[in-house]
């Protein structure tokens, strides 16, 4: 699948073939660059060298043209949030600056990468989408609302009623996903895919995934007390997130690990007052790679 003319094929290809680590791992080091490039040349007036520099052209290159748009965001608005919480930076004005920018290119590019999935794969260009964007009102409400959280949220509720509480053994699922379904046709889906293969069948079918989020797993895997379960954890990493904001100042690994490790999950668990089903695998995996960054680091000097 050629990501140039067909992003989404290619966004659907990494989700659906078992390569959820390798896309969580590709995320973290575009998290890493965005970060490290403006440090060195701002903070230590420095040129940060070929490789990293190459590394940060590829990885903006791969956010922009990879089928994940709002990655290629990352490049601006994770700079401005490690300023933030490192140096108490106030970057409120700077992050409303960037908003009008964000919602023209992800509209723009999601018109782009929808209109060019399947049998139309390198018809519409991106003056096409733009235009689209702008005179087709159906085109916008879907690029703002596909599967919309809070939407989902209530269509899962009646869903999980029907299943009996397996104790949490489906949330183990995601550790099954470096496995290629090629070695392991029968591979558990995740708790969404699941979901929508039962419940929006015609959806699963063209390799799309609806989000029914953590909430719902919690539920389903423990019933209604599954819910108090969830927020608890929730509130747990909201403490600990919140203790790591305040010793972040004059230390850049700290902000880095509020900022890749701990604030994605706190802003994921409040899309839509619901927690994304993701959110907890992630934050186990990029407290990971964090690890790894750190003794990396310390072995070079």
């Amino acid at each position: 699948v050629n990501p140039f003319i067909n992003p989404l094929a290619f966004r659907q290809l990494i989700q659906g073939k078992g390569m959820f680590y390798l896309l969580a791992l590709i995320l973290f080091l575009i998290g890493i660059h965005s970060v490290y490039i403006p440090y060195i040349v701002i903070k230590k007036k420095k040129f940060p060298g070929f490789i990293p520099t190459a590394a940060y052209a590829i990885s903006f290159v791969f956010a922009v043209f990879s089928g994940f748009a709002s990655t290629s965001i990352s490049f601006i608005l994770t700079p401005l949030f490690f300023w933030n919480i490192w140096l108490r930076k106030r970057i409120e004005l700077f992050f409303f600056l960037c908003i009008p920018v964000g919602i023209f290119f992800v509209l723009s590019y999601s018109a782009y990468r929808d209109s060019n999935f399947g049998g139309g794969a390198g018809t519409t260009g991106i003056y096409e989408a733009v235009q689209s964007v702008a005179t087709n009102p159906d085109i916008t409400a879907y690029a703002f609302n596909r599967f919309d959280y809070l939407e989902m949220y209530t269509h899962g509720v009646s869903g999980v009623k029907k299943n009996e509480p397996d104790l949490g053994l489906s949330m183990l699922s995601f550790l099954a996903q470096p496995v290629p379904r090629s070695i392991w046709p029968d591979k558990p889906l995740n708790f969404s895919t699941a979901m929508t293969l039962e419940h929006n069948p015609w959806v699963y079918e063209i390799g799309v995934t609806a989000n029914y989020n953590s909430l719902n797993e919690f539920r389903y895997a423990f019933s209604d007390v599954g819910v108090l379960l969830g927020g608890l954890f929730l509130g747990i990493v909201l403490t600990i997130s919140q203790r790591f904001f305040n010793q972040a100042r004059g230390s850049p690994y700290i902000a880095i690990l509020y900022l890749l490790v701990f604030f994605p999950y706190v802003t994921q668990g409040f899309m839509a007052g619901y927690i994304n089903d993701l959110a907890l695998p992630v934050l186990i995996l990029n407290s990971i790679f964090f690890v790894l960054f750190v003794r990396k680091i310390r072995m070079n000097g």
